[in-house]
C-alpha cells in the first residue's frame, strides 16, 4: 500500500484592503511519499515535513493570503531525503530537494500551463544562517531538531522569495 502524506494549508479570506497589485496565494500543498524512504530513521525525522513546511510557508506569506490566489504545490524528492541518512556522512552533504509549482486557479494553470515550476535544493551549507544564534554547527546531525528546523526554514524562505 502506497501512503502519501499530503498537507494543505488552506488560506482564509483577507478582510478589506485586497492585495490586488501583489501575487497572492490561496493554498499550499506539500507531498512526501514516506513509503519511498526505506530508512526508518529518515522516515521518522521527516514524518512531519508536509505540515511543518506548509506552515512555515504560510507564515512567511501571511500578508499575501487570498481565496482567489495561486496554489503553491511542493513535491519533495524522497530519494534526496533518504540519501541524507543512508550515506552516513553527517549533514555536510545532506539536502532537502523538491519541485515547486505555482498554479493559478485549478491544476491546469493559465491556459493549461503552470504559472511557474522550478526545482529547489537546500543543502546543509545553505542553512547555516537559519540555526539559532550561537549554535555550534560543527557537530550537528541530520536527525537533530536544529538541522530539521533550519532546513525547513531555508526551503520556505526560498519559496516565499518567489513572491517578492
Amino acid at each position: 500500500m502506497k501512503r502519501i502524506l499530503m498537507t494543505s494549508a488552506l488560506a482564509t479570506t483577507l478582510t478589506a484592503g485586497s492585495l490586488a497589485a501583489t501575487t497572492t496565494i490561496s493554498d499550499v500543498e506539500v507531498d512526501v511519499d514516506l513509503d519511498a524512504i526505506k530508512t526508518y530513521e529518515a522516515a521518522k525525522v521527516w514524518s512531519d515535513l508536509p505540515t511543518d513546511l506548509a506552515a512555515a510557508l504560510v507564515l512567511r506569506l501571511n500578508d499575501r493570503i487570498d481565496e482567489d490566489g495561486m496554489t503553491v504545490k511542493i513535491d519533495i524528492d524522497e530519494v534526496a531525503l533518504a540519501n541524507s541518512f543512508e550515506s552516513a556522512i553527517g549533514q555536510a552533504e545532506s539536502s532537502l530537494a523538491g519541485r515547486v509549482q505555482l498554479l493559478h486557479g485549478d491544476d491546469t494553470g493559465i491556459e493549461g500551463k503552470n504559472y511557474k515550476t522550478y526545482d529547489l535544493s537546500v543543502t546543509a551549507e545553505q542553512v547555516v544562517a537559519f540555526y539559532p544564534d550561537g549554535f555550534d554547527t560543527k557537530y550537528v546531525a541530520v536527525d537533530s531538531d536544529e538541522y530539521y528546523a533550519a532546513v525547513v526554514s531555508a526551503f520556505a524562505d526560498n519559496v516565499a522569495s518567489q513572491f517578492e
